[in-house]
């Protein structure tokens, strides 16, 4: 149907930012786009589907579409690989607790991209750092789940430990909960919603927040602060009040 022929040059597909892609109003099947955020080429079948080239293959990258495909847990506890990249692909229910181990998990669509508590077990429990970017984490209905159950050992092998969050939601647990003994812990771009109680921030080196959203959905106290820090600095954000809360 069409035929291009050149010795000296190529086409040229439309380069975007993923909010750009996003925007894009009812995208055809076969739509074919160029990620700049990403560096991939991005296709729409009923949903965006990025094409991974040789550039983004790397040996510490794993593809999560289930729980299954995390390191098998000992103890009731998932210990990522450290170093180690873990991209949820959908929603991914999880039944056990996860020690980050300085892993990052990340996800390229907030919406799509979450890890759904299903039982109470704390989602995340233990010492170590970590990040987690890009994702949703979600709560049960008439499950009493909680987010965070962290407590670092500052004087520990390897000294402090850090925790980096950016453009992630909570949404519906019981507890967003707890952290504890860290050399830094960063929020940047959080919305909370729904949740039963806020987070507790305690005993660490330096907090920073940025761009915090406590919708009125939430109830209980949203952010409190105990013990001693060198540094605590909040930006921009919003805390929607209502009634009795926090």
């Amino acid at each position: 149907a069409l035929d291009i022929e050149s010795e000296n040059t190529g086409i040229l597909i439309p380069r975007m930012t993923q909010a750009q892609i996003d925007a894009i109003a009812n995208p055809a099947s076969g739509l074919l786009t160029y990620n700049i955020d990403l560096s991939q080429f991005s296709y729409y079948d009923g949903q965006w589907n990025n094409i991974e080239s040789d550039r983004q293959t790397r040996d510490n990258h794993v593809i999560v579409k289930s729980q299954a495909d995390f390191p098998d847990p000992v103890a009731g506890i998932i210990t990522l690989d450290t170093n180690t990249s873990y991209q949820l692909n959908g929603a991914i229910y999880m039944t056990n607790s996860i020690d980050m181990n300085n892993a990052t998990i990340y996800g390229q669509f907030t919406q799509r991209d979450a890890l759904v508590m299903t039982t109470t077990t704390p989602l995340f429990k233990g010492a170590t750092g970590g990040t987690l970017r890009n994702i949703a984490i979600a709560g049960s209905a008439g499950v009493a789940t909680k987010v965070f159950e962290l407590a670092s050992n500052p004087a520990g092998a390897g000294g402090p430990q850090n925790l980096a969050f950016q453009s992630i939601i909570i949404n519906g647990a019981a507890s967003v909960g707890t952290m504890s003994g860290y050399g830094l812990i960063f929020f940047d771009i959080a919305q909370f919603l729904n949740n039963v109680d806020g987070i507790t921030f305690s005993n660490t080196g330096v907090v920073l927040l940025n761009a915090m959203g406590w919708d009125g959905s939430n109830t209980g106290t949203y952010e409190t602060f105990i013990g001693s820090f060198q540094l605590i600095e909040q930006q921009s954000g919003f805390m929607n009040v209502t009634g009795t809360n926090m």
